[in-house]
């Protein structure tokens, strides 16, 4: 659905040809028109006791239940005002975001229900010219973070990606012990500095950036030191520590990568750009079982079309945020055109029997919404970040073969809408759901 983008600059060149329409058309395009917009503000507030929500800790030492939504979304307490959680990433009983504040700079921050959100980080000696990218953990006793690094654009130096693995400490020990790997880029490229980090498992833990996939190898040493220089500097390592190449992009369209997903082994799935000019294609890379393959992906024209590459599927724009919900089924929010008229809307991308099916959806023109985030238990059952002014929260519900809907999914607490833009959205059940953005934290654990 078309509908103005305020505040992104996504570069995408206008559809051409019949063939590019019809190769990122949608096989069951939702039907909207039976659709009523809600006004997420609308409703009251409920107090929801420790039975309805065991883990919530928004006023946790107050004495005081947890105020939430009438759909369950309760706002957590941060340990500080002027903080920006960029990603959320919940294991377990818990939960790890990665934060910056003009105040505060980057922080990495931890959540259970005893206490709620507490700082683990500690002096790290980020630049101004280093931005959070994403959190993953395997377990609740290791994290990762993924900052990008274009600190050394100015000077002449590499640009690339850190990363920062936190390991819990062991009673008596109360401080976060932490390690610091630096992946230089080969040029000087801003773009391909952005950073995605993802795990299948412990042991299989992929980094994409720049135009490479980089694998973890755990029997190398990974630190770097967290207050050591820049790498390749001073005797740093120049390509790191534990580090090592899988895979490499040849094309020199490619632009950067914007999510590593996937279900687990044999189903890893690396979402980039390619782009020319102001036009941008796709780019999909799954990691099965038999290696690395392409599942999507064109050739950018500067300006005029994205064009298809003989025998591989291909979807003009970009998404700029993906999951996987279940095995051989890639969810996108997909964006496709330029300034202030873009196209924007959910994308499945499903490897059936070898085959790849492309499906749209998009809420109803009259909800007048921005996509932003998207994560569910299934292709049909999805959570979607909507921005309109502020941000709200969708549930689309089966939404690719014309029956569904998008419903909002109120965040009002006490009437009042929610008014921050919220940045992403992730869970491991419709029980355990987080979004999160500036000043806010809202946590989910009602159907």
């Amino acid at each position: 659905m078309r509908r103005p983008l305020a505040g992104i600059a996504l570069l995408c060149g206008a559809l051409g040809a019949l063939g590019v329409v019809a190769a990122c058309a949608a096989t069951g395009v939702q039907d909207t028109a039976q659709e009523t917009p809600v006004d997420p503000g609308d409703g009251g507030s409920i107090v929801l006791g420790d039975a309805a929500h065991p883990r919530d800790a928004a006023d946790e030492g107050s004495g005081e239940p947890p105020v939430c939504s009438p759909a369950g979304w309760c706002q957590t307490e941060l340990p500080a005002s002027d903080i920006h959680l960029v990603d959320v990433w919940p294991v377990g009983s818990r939960a790890f975001a990665v934060a910056t504040s003009t105040v505060h700079g980057i922080k990495f921050l931890e959540w259970d229900a005893a206490g709620g959100w507490k700082f683990i980080d500690k002096k790290m000696g980020f630049s101004r010219l280093m931005s959070p990218v994403n959190v993953w953990a395997p377990d609740e006793n290791e994290v990762f973070f993924v900052i990008s690094d274009t600190s050394g654009f100015s000077v002449g130096r590499p640009i690339g990606a850190l990363v920062l693995r936190g390991t819990r400490p062991t009673p008596p020990e109360t401080t976060w012990s932490w390690t610091r790997s630096q992946i230089d880029c080969p040029d000087l490229t801003h773009s391909r500095a952005q950073a995605v980090l993802w795990g299948a498992s412990r042991d299989e833990v992929y980094l994409a950036v720049c135009e490479s996939v980089y694998r973890l190898n755990r029997s190398a040493p990974l630190d770097s030191g967290v207050d050591g220089g820049h790498a390749g500097v001073d005797g740093g390592a120049a390509v790191s520590d534990g580090w090592e190449v899988e895979y490499a992009v040849s094309d020199p369209n490619f632009q950067q990568w914007t999510a590593v997903t996937g279900t687990g082994t044999g189903d890893v799935w690396f979402v980039g750009i390619q782009a020319a000019g102001a036009d941008q294609c796709v780019l999909l890379i799954r990691k099965t079982s038999e290696g690395y393959t392409t599942v999507v992906d064109g050739v950018p024209t500067a300006g005029e079309r994205c064009v298809a590459k003989p025998g591989v599927a291909m979807i003009p724009g970009q998404f700029y945020h993906a999951h996987v919900p279940v095995k051989d089924r890639l969810v996108g929010v997909h964006a496709l055109g330029f300034g202030s008229d873009v196209d924007n809307d959910i994308v499945q991308v499903a490897v059936v029997s070898g085959e790849v099916q492309i499906k749209r959806a998009s809420p109803a023109s009259t909800m007048e919404v921005t996509l932003r985030s998207v994560w569910g238990t299934s292709p049909d059952d999805l959570w979607v970040i909507a921005d309109r002014g502020a941000s709200s929260i969708l549930r689309a519900t089966s939404v690719w073969d014309g029956a569904g809907k998008f419903e909002f999914s109120t965040l009002a607490i006490n009437g009042a809408p929610n008014l921050a833009p919220l940045s992403r959205i992730r869970g491991t059940s419709n029980q355990n759901l987080w979004a999160v953005g500036r000043d806010r934290a809202y946590f989910k654990s009602t159907p």
